[in-house]
């Protein structure tokens, strides 16, 4: 969802529960409030994810919908990491700056016990570690 206001999306196409009256007016703030004036605050050609295996489909939808470049965990499997890398160096190639997150929960659940989002099939150390 954090990622859906800076792109200024709410996806209610695909909403699951109802938002109240309040929660829907700061979702609209939070969605228009202009960073340096700006507003989407990201576009979604400025976004790779990469290694991404667990998404609600809502989150699919507005990933697709958008065209978010992504990677999947399989895809990085299949092609390799040196492939990744350089996707994603060609990518970002016209960029001054890149800002990158490293999602503890993108390694496997039994490696991390203390993430919030445990999901099999994440990247093992040596896979991180590359």
């Amino acid at each position: 969802m954090p990622l859906a206001a800076l792109l200024g999306a709410d996806n209610r196409e695909y909403e699951v529960r109802h938002l109240g009256s309040s929660t829907q007016l700061y979702w609209e703030r939070l969605k228009a409030a202009g960073l340096l004036g700006l507003t989407p605050k990201l576009r979604p050609e400025d976004l790779l994810l990469l290694d991404i295996r667990d998404l609600e489909p809502q989150e699919w939808a507005l990933v697709d919908s958008m065209g978010i470049p992504h990677i999947t965990a399989a895809e990085r499997r299949r092609l390799g990491i040196g492939h990744v890398i350089n996707y994603a160096m060609a990518h970002f190639a016209d960029y001054d700056a890149v800002y990158v997150s490293f999602d503890v929960d993108s390694i496997d659940a039994h490696l991390v016990p203390g993430t919030g989002t445990p999901v099999d099939g994440g990247m093992s150390t040596a896979e991180a570690t590359e």
